[in-house]
């Protein structure tokens, strides 16, 4: 199999980043999840969606590529996780952080963090996900608990 080339990979998650779009259009979603661990540079936020960028790296390992004051940022626990794994712990810590709410749709545009490379697209309504969202429960799950001391208790896990 040949390896690709990093200047292909660009090209990739350049096309990937435009197809989510696509999608988030068509679909009316208001939040774009956007997985950066593997880009080398931050996209410029679309118009009329709000980008949430998600990560497992550290605030230093993110230094320069976003304000130290930055609010949009979900850090992921450093588990091994499939792309759907990502999708739930995005959504939970989301909606804890209350950074989407009940009935948003949101388009995740994730791949795999070992990988130079975004390859897939995930289209959620939370108004009708069971799977992820099985109890309404959830949203207030992290109430009156510091959203980093809750993002510690989900690493230990």
């Amino acid at each position: 199999m040949k390896k690709e080339s990093r200047k292909e990979g660009k090209g990739i998650n350049h096309a990937v980043i435009a197809a989510g779009l696509k999608v988030a259009r068509a679909a009316k979603a208001n939040t774009l999840f956007l997985f950066i661990d593997p880009l080398k540079e931050i996209p410029e936020d679309p118009r009329n969606c709000r980008t949430i960028f998600v990560t497992r790296k550290s605030r230093e390992e993110l230094n320069g590529l976003f304000a130290s004051d930055e609010k949009r940022i979900i850090q992921l626990p450093k588990l091994d996780m499939t792309r759907m794994g990502q999708v739930k712990m995005a959504v939970v810590l989301a909606l804890s952080k209350k950074m989407i709410s009940r009935g948003d749709r949101a388009v995740f545009i994730s791949g795999l963090p070992d990988k130079d490379r975004l390859d897939s697209i995930v289209f959620l309504d939370t108004s009708k996900e069971s799977e992820i969202l099985t109890t309404q429960g959830i949203e207030g799950l992290a109430e009156g608990v510091e959203p980093a001391v809750f993002q510690e208790v989900l690493e230990l896990a």
